[in-house]
């Protein structure tokens, strides 16, 4: 579910969301994993629901009128929720799985070699090249030239849409893109998540998707000088949806300027967060949960002025905690990891990065 491309400058609090608040109550609803790959969600009040598990809705495998099975999961931890189309979340929880005999090995958000390390992606200022930096216990390998053309992107970034882990790009007509990874860091199929448009917004971002807004889809955040709105997007299908499957407005103090970088896993929630750094280098989070529920930021650190590219590719020593990726100013490379809500010394883990103009 993840996780989020660039960093910001400062940052407000997002209406409807709510910092380190327990998960709403269920309502009347359970879960079990009755066998191997499955997942069951009951409910003693039957209603007109959608349920939205690691971050995207599914279709069951089969149902009745108090509950709903869904198999093919793989073995860990499931976060499942509970939509109402009216209400809203009205219900939610995490079940274990365990996995079938001969099942693949489940992929950790950002892995893309099977080490359970996240890796990264950038592309190269100039020439416009995406290469793919596999994760090592010491840092990063060298570069592997994975693709060419990539002067048109805006944004980037690793997310997943329950089929796997994906790279998400926005290209300069503000189209969202969603890119297949396959084992070696090399990109398979390709989708358009949402239209171009006649005229660009004044700033512009994309994220990965939020499972606090019900859907499973990535978040396209726009700015019109004066005010942010956020979109959410279908990540399934063939045709492209004309019009977002959700919209709304954000804070209208937060200022054109920023751009905010997201967390998929800070503290072990199952929340993405949303992280951004003020004029005074101060870096603060918040916490991107259901509506109808009090927002609050969390400082995290401070001394973040010389950070250009932030980013969050997903866990680089394998705790399952997303850590961060951040290029300074001097173009050295530094690795944040994460502590449970809070950012381990910086770890210096390349130079010369300056040709590199995004990160993911």
């Amino acid at each position: 579910m993840r996780r989020y491309v660039s960093v910001a400058v400062t940052t407000a609090a997002i209406s409807g969301v709510a910092l380190a608040a327990p998960l709403p109550a269920n309502a009347g609803y359970s879960a079990s994993s009755p066998a191997c790959g499955t997942l069951v969600v009951n409910s003693t009040t039957p209603g007109d629901v959608d349920i939205v598990i690691d971050g995207v809705p599914r279709t069951p495998t089969s149902s009745t009128r108090t509950n709903q099975t869904f198999a093919g999961l793989t073995a860990g931890n499931h976060v499942w929720r509970v939509v109402n189309q009216d209400l809203g979340e009205v219900g939610s929880g995490v079940t274990a799985v365990r996995g079938c005999p001969g099942a693949p090995r489940p992929s950790a958000p950002g892995d893309h070699t099977g080490d359970g390390r996240a890796d990264v992606f950038g592309i190269q200022a100039g020439t416009g090249d995406l290469y793919f930096y596999r994760s090592t216990a010491s840092g990063l390998a060298r570069g592997v030239r994975v693709g060419t053309g990539w002067q048109r992107m805006l944004t980037l970034e690793q997310t997943s849409n329950g089929a796997g882990n994906r790279l998400l790009a926005m290209r300069d007509d503000a189209s969202l893109w969603e890119y297949s990874v396959q084992r070696d860091g090399r990109l398979g199929s390709a989708r358009q998540v949402s239209p171009a448009r006649q005229q660009l917004p004044r700033s512009v971002t994309a994220l990965g998707p939020f499972s606090a807004h019900g859907l499973g889809g990535p978040v396209l955040l726009t700015s019109n000088g004066t005010a942010w709105r956020w979109e959410t997007w279908r990540s399934e299908g063939v045709a492209v949806d004309a019009a977002p499957a959700r919209a709304g407005s954000w804070n209208t103090s937060v200022p054109a300027s920023a751009k905010p970088v997201s967390v998929d896993n800070l503290d072990g929630d199952a929340y993405a967060d949303l992280l951004a750094i003020k004029a005074d280098g101060t870096l603060w989070a918040e916490k991107l949960l259901p509506p109808g529920q009090k927002s609050t930021l969390r400082q995290l650190g401070h001394g973040w002025q010389a950070m250009q590219l932030v980013t969050s590719p997903g866990s680089l020593n394998g705790d399952q905690l997303s850590d961060l990726v951040a290029r300074r100013s001097d173009g050295n490379l530094y690795q944040y990891l994460n502590r449970g809500g809070s950012w381990a010394t910086g770890v210096q883990i390349g130079r010369n990065w300056n040709r590199i103009r995004l990160l993911a």
